[in-house]
């Protein structure tokens, strides 16, 4: 007689509790995960006096990657506002806009989540027609969407913004400030800066960076100009990655209802576990009423 036997149990019942505690994990719910973000593409473009308009356009080309988006930011001074921004004719919508500490320059940030792919104009369109202008933009795949965003000003080198997110979001930034013959602003450490513009005409400097977030991300940029300090505006925005997709759902007709293959993938092996328990305590009972005789 076989050691299983004396225990009660059928090596065949036994094989059936073994086979379903190991295909137990497969039908438990997986902890929810996140992707992560991933840079597309950038273009930018700029205007002076006396060749700009009403409108300032570029093309811009995004990928084919999944949950995208299109970050755009503008520069002009603070008496032309930005009226708004499209994408191909979809409407961005505003983040935030912040002039600097001398009312000289004005930045403006605008979003767009789930943008056409291919190649589409950016169409800035002023309130009035500006002396000059900078534009440009950024794509990325894998984001959910934005969520905490920031705004500065000031005068002290290097321009500063902090901006509160959580590990795995990416922080995009866009800055205004003078740029110079000599050098222009640079981003700060941990920092991937994805274009940047002067104007030669007036200095107007304009440029984009991002990095990987730690909350709370400070995003800066330095030398404002190379002999002093310089006025200075900055928006900092907070993008969250999209979670994980799940695997495809192939349906299957079960009495004329059509349920997805993850119900059985997920009660499979707790009825595994139920048969076995079944025939468990069938043997069991037999092995009983059999001494009892």
């Amino acid at each position: 007689m076989s050691s299983l036997r004396i225990l009660g149990v059928k090596p065949l019942a036994f094989l059936i509790v073994l086979l379903a505690l190991i295909a137990l994990p497969a039908g438990l719910p997986n902890a929810q995960a996140s992707t992560v973000i991933a840079f597309d593409a950038t273009a930018n473009t700029n205007c002076a006096f006396p060749t700009c308009t009403a409108t300032l356009s570029w093309s811009h080309t995004i990928g084919t990657g999944s949950n995208r988006i299109l970050i755009v930011g503008v520069s002009d001074v603070p008496t032309k506002t930005v009226s708004t921004v499209t994408y191909g004719g979809t409407q961005l919508t505003l983040v935030a806009a912040q002039n600097d500490a001398t009312d000289e320059a004005r930045v403006e940030l605008w979003y767009l989540l789930s943008p056409s792919t291919g190649t589409a104009l950016v169409t800035v369109t002023f309130s009035a027609t500006p002396s000059s202008a900078v534009g440009g933009s950024v794509s990325y795949f894998n984001v959910a969407g934005i969520g905490n965003f920031n705004t500065a000003d000031g005068s002290t080198n290097p321009a500063s913004v902090t901006v509160n997110a959580n590990s795995g979001d990416l922080v995009v930034d866009t800055v205004t400030a003078l740029c110079h013959s000599v050098a222009s602003p640079a981003p700060g450490a941990g920092q991937t800066q994805r274009w940047d513009a002067c104007v030669s005409a007036n200095n107007l400097f304009v440029g984009m960076s991002d990095k990987p977030a730690s909350s709370p991300v400070t995003m800066s940029w330095s030398p404002l100009v190379v002999v002093t300090s310089s006025d200075w505006a900055l928006i900092g925005v907070d993008l969250q990655p999209a979670p994980v997709t799940q695997p495809a759902v192939h349906p299957l007709n079960v009495g004329g209802e059509m349920l997805p293959l993850n119900l059985f993938q997920v009660l499979g092996p707790w009825i595994a576990v139920m048969l076995a328990l079944t025939v468990v305590a069938v043997e069991t009972l037999v092995i009983r009423r059999r001494k009892n005789r």
